[in-house]
């Protein structure tokens, strides 16, 4: 099924291969900045988690 994005809410389209990537900014776009960086923040923690579960797998 393919979600119809309303216009002005993709921030970036770029293909890979035969791969359309549209980025859209539908999660943020009406945040503040406190709630900005606590996203960014939880990303961090989520790449952080994910480092050290592959280091002890190394």
């Amino acid at each position: 099924m393919v979600k119809s994005i309303p216009e002005g809410h993709i921030v970036e389209e770029f293909k890979i291969g035969n791969t359309c990537i549209k980025i859209c900014d539908d999660y943020c776009r009406n945040c503040s900045s406190g709630e900005i960086q606590q996203i960014l923040d939880r990303c961090g923690e989520i790449w952080a988690e994910s480092e050290t579960l592959k280091a002890k797998q190394d």
